[in-house]
């Protein structure tokens, strides 16, 4: 092979894996992650103790699929999963609010995807390399403020 045919055959290569199916190549299909209901049953919708949350991770296309969700709280990881099988991943996990402050605190659910062949469900290179960009949501769960005890003097 000469020089020429070598340069000629890197593009081709370069301008495959330029053209291979990508989300960001689709309008409108970029992945979703949703965070169900953060309110409590106190006043304004705080919570005493924690509440079990649900979380979704939607990949919006067919040969998209949810390798990782990473569920965090204040900034700090409270859960991590992997998931195996394609198509929309749905988890819920009880939040503690126990040691926290009274106020607001942030929990925040980032995804991470993955390409799919469509017919061989392998990973699939693209420009941008196997995975596309994180799908991230932020919720507030509002602590609510203790009590005052009585003071008796009795």
């Amino acid at each position: 092979m000469t020089r020429t045919s070598k340069f000629s055959a890197l593009l081709v290569l370069v301008a495959l894996a330029a053209l291979a199916p990508s989300a960001a190549a689709v309008p409108g299909s970029d992945p979703t992650a949703k965070i169900g209901s953060t309110k409590g049953s106190g006043a304004g919708g705080c919570v005493t103790t924690g509440k079990t949350v649900v979380f979704t991770l939607n990949p919006t296309v067919p040969y998209i699929s949810v390798r990782t969700a990473v569920v965090t709280l204040d900034g700090k990881k409270v859960v991590s999963k992997s998931f195996t099988t394609p198509g929309i991943q749905t988890f819920s996990y009880p939040i503690s609010v126990r040691t926290k402050a009274a106020g607001a605190h942030t929990i925040r659910l980032t995804g991470t995807f993955l390409t799919i062949a469509r017919k061989s469900h392998l990973p699939l290179a693209t420009a941008s390399g196997i995975f596309i960009p994180t799908a991230t949501a932020t919720a507030t769960i509002i602590k609510c403020a203790a009590k005052p005890k009585p003071h008796f003097t009795g």
